[in-house]
């Protein structure tokens, strides 16, 4: 496997292409993408860019992706490219390719891989890892520390950088990332002091946007229980659902993410884009596309009487049990059929 600039991933090189033989051995051939070699930003930007990494982590690449940059730099699938015009659209003056607005990019699948597996959407656990011997579970787990140990070894030994500021997208990445960081960075930071000659361990952090940090907006409290759905304090949701599903308020989680990641080049400019699309079901809150949810699996599975948003009181007891046996006899129904 070729892999292009070396010099910038000196340390990593080798263990990423460790990684990707060990992934493409037990992906039954599947080709690891390329960890891209991002391109410095403008000047005037660089010189405000901060010490820290700049990390997106996701899940896995779209099936017949070819890498993640084209070969001017731009993202190659609808995500990506929804995450760069979104920078994109808060800049005044300018322009930045998908290269520059990251500087580590990475799947837990590392190659691409259809939308779905037998009608069900991939699940890297499901359909990948838990399919695994605990040696071979063992082994991807070495190889794929091991690329973040070397990743960040280059990040503090060849650019000074102090920390990582990461977008974990989506109910996996929000589980498997942090966990891999968390194993990576004391080897890594061990490794840096050998490399450097330092007698301390040099500094490097990671870093998540939160609710509780103050960095993401906290959802729309129901405006007839006044309780906000309930919601990971990291929650960010993949860009993937942005035009279709995804509410109002996970949309503005989602520009502040970014927003948070790109604050000390964005100055006073603000990201505003994923709140300003227009997806496929309206913009509705989470409370609103929650209760929905609800309320359309309450009569999947059965449910007669009046669902909440029908009656001018609060439902009793036994309506509300009456609602969730509904709910989980649909939901029994689907893993069934």
């Amino acid at each position: 496997m070729s892999f292009v600039e070396k010099h910038h991933w000196e340390n990593a090189l080798p263990l990423l292409e460790a990684h990707a033989e060990t992934f493409c051995q037990l992906s039954s051939g599947n080709q690891a993408h390329q960890l891209p070699v991002p391109k410095a930003l403008p000047h005037q930007l660089a010189a405000v860019r901060g010490d820290r990494t700049r990390v997106l982590a996701l899940h896995y690449p779209p099936p017949r992706s070819p890498g993640y940059l084209t070969s001017k730099g731009d993202a190659t699938d609808a995500t990506t490219r929804l995450l760069a015009s979104a920078v994109n659209k808060a800049f005044q003056e300018h322009h930045l390719n998908f290269d520059q607005t990251f500087d580590v990019i990475g799947d837990l699948y590392d190659g691409p891989h259809d939308f779905k597996v037998d009608g069900r959407d991939f699940n890297f656990e499901t359909h990948f890892f838990d399919k695994l011997s605990p040696e071979e579970q063992q082994a991807w787990w070495e190889t794929k520390v091991g690329t973040l140990f070397g990743i960040i070894v280059d990040e503090i030994v060849q650019r000074g950088r102090k920390g990582a500021d990461v977008l974990a997208m989506g109910v996996l990445p929000r589980k498997w990332w942090p966990e891999l960081l968390a194993a990576a960075v004391p080897l890594a930071r061990e490794q840096a002091r050998r490399i450097l000659g330092l007698t301390y361990l040099p500094p490097y952090d990671i870093a998540y946007p939160s609710t509780s940090g103050g960095q993401l907006p906290p959802l729309t409290p129901d405006e007839e229980t006044g309780r906000a759905p309930s919601c990971g304090d990291i929650e960010i949701q993949h860009p993937c659902g942005a035009l279709s599903f995804m509410s109002l308020d996970q949309r503005a989680r989602l520009d502040a993410g970014l927003q948070w990641l790109h604050r000390h080049i964005l100055g006073d400019s603000h990201v505003v884009y994923f709140r300003r699309l227009t997806p496929k079901f309206g913009d509705y809150s989470e409370a609103e596309r929650r209760r929905a949810q609800a309320d359309a699996k309450a009569r999947e599975g059965g449910f007669e009487g009046q669902l909440p948003d029908e009656l001018d009181r609060p439902p009793t007891e036994e309506e509300e049990k009456a609602m969730k046996a509904a709910i989980a006899r649909a939901g029994t129904a689907r893993l069934c059929g």
